[in-house]
């Protein structure tokens, strides 16, 4: 089950493994309403910055509402970022009980994950664009897996193979790594919402996979521990 904040259209996954909190909000909102949930002088400074950084319109939300989000789960820290472009939360050490992040965007979603440990997450839109790029993707080590979860339509199947490489990707943050580099292994469907299984990749240590599929999009944070999910 989701949970909706109605003031803000935050949706909560409360399914999340332990140590992980996700929250995804679509972007209905507008600039103005989103500052609103926000401290006035936090607002006016994320303002003047956003406007700084991006003319697209699209792009100041999606920049945003990462913001918002991280407000309503700990709204004294910010988000920076490392010099390969990954981002990092710094604020008062006692604030930062989950000091690891994640961002995406997909479309009309935004999305954003901190926890405990190293993580990367993935939200993407269904949609038929993902299966016509298959062969950028998925590589022939993995064909196989693929072809056999034939319980899940093919299209469905490419935006879950790509929400879980574009996730590990952001988890390995390494640029001498590309997405077909990337193996998904043991994929197995656990719950109706709920995909698990490993991705490895050349140099680097098999990670794990939790993958949600919902109504509207498919979601998967790609962690360096198996760990339980909450009930």
């Amino acid at each position: 089950m989701m949970v909706m904040d109605p003031s803000l259209h935050r949706l909560a996954l409360p399914f999340a493994p332990a140590g992980v909190e996700i929250c995804v909000m679509p972007l209905q909102a507008s600039e103005d309403e989103m500052l609103a949930k926000l401290p006035a002088e936090k607002a006016q400074r994320l303002r003047e910055e956003v406007h700084a950084r991006f003319q697209s319109a699209h792009r100041r939300k999606e920049w945003l509402a990462s913001r918002v989000l991280l407000h309503e789960v700990c709204s004294t820290a910010e988000i920076t970022y490392l010099p390969t472009g990954r981002p990092q939360l710094s604020g008062p050490s006692a604030a930062l009980s989950l000091p690891c992040i994640s961002i995406s965007h997909s479309h009309d979603w935004a999305a954003l994950a901190h926890a405990d440990q190293a993580l990367g997450i993935d939200i993407e839109v269904w949609g038929p664009r993902a299966l016509r790029l298959l062969e950028r993707y998925v590589n022939q080590r993995e064909r196989d897996v693929f072809d056999g979860q034939t319980d899940c339509p093919a299209e469905q199947r490419a935006v879950l193979f790509w929400t879980i490489k574009e996730a590990a990707y952001k988890f390995y943050d390494d640029s001498a790594l590309t997405l077909i580099d990337l193996t998904i292994a043991d994929l197995r469907q656990t719950t109706p919402n709920l995909w698990n299984g490993h991705v490895s990749a050349p140099h680097h240590t098999p990670i794990y996979i939790y993958a949600y599929v919902r109504e509207a999009f498919a979601l998967t944070i790609c962690l360096a521990s198996s760990v339980a999910s909450r009930p």
